[in-house]
């Protein structure tokens, strides 16, 4: 059940077209009116308000599209990881895509035998720098280099 029901969308609405009327005498009217219209507007007698589903979503074509969502986590890790260390990823490995809730993510990222020199362990930074935007993660536990 929603948190408004009538009687206290009324109260909201009265509320509204009094404080209206106060600061802007010109439009009150009109403002009561619309205000009036909609707090006496009754529920159609035909649509079951007693459940959550009040959508025709499940009929759609547009639904959510899981592969989209990981390629845009993988696109924010990708931002993260060239702000924080100046590189980018140029490849992907998903060994376990679609068969665990969440997976590790195998990449490649350029300059990675440069990064791995310079580095005293490039894995651990890799994670390191990446650990906030993987434990928000809705796909991977875990980011890895091939």
């Amino acid at each position: 059940m929603s948190i408004f029901n009538n009687t206290n969308y009324n109260k909201v609405a009265t509320s509204v077209s009094i404080i209206t009327a106060l600061t802007i005498p010109s439009i009150a009217t009109d403002v009561y009116n619309v205000t009036s219209s909609i707090a006496t507007s009754s529920y159609d007698k035909s649509i079951d308000y007693s459940i959550s589903k009040q959508s025709t979503m499940d009929n759609s074509n547009i639904k959510n599209d899981i592969e989209m969502l990981r390629l845009l986590e993988i696109d924010e890790l990708n931002n993260e990881l060239n702000m924080k260390l100046n590189t980018s990823i140029s490849k992907t490995w998903l060994p376990a895509n679609n068969i665990l809730n969440k997976s590790c993510l195998f990449v490649t990222v350029e300059n990675q035998e440069d990064l791995i020199e310079n580095y005293k362990d490039f894995e651990l930074e890799l994670y390191l720098a990446l650990e906030e935007k993987i434990n928000k993660s809705s796909f991977f536990d875990m980011i890895a280099l091939i």
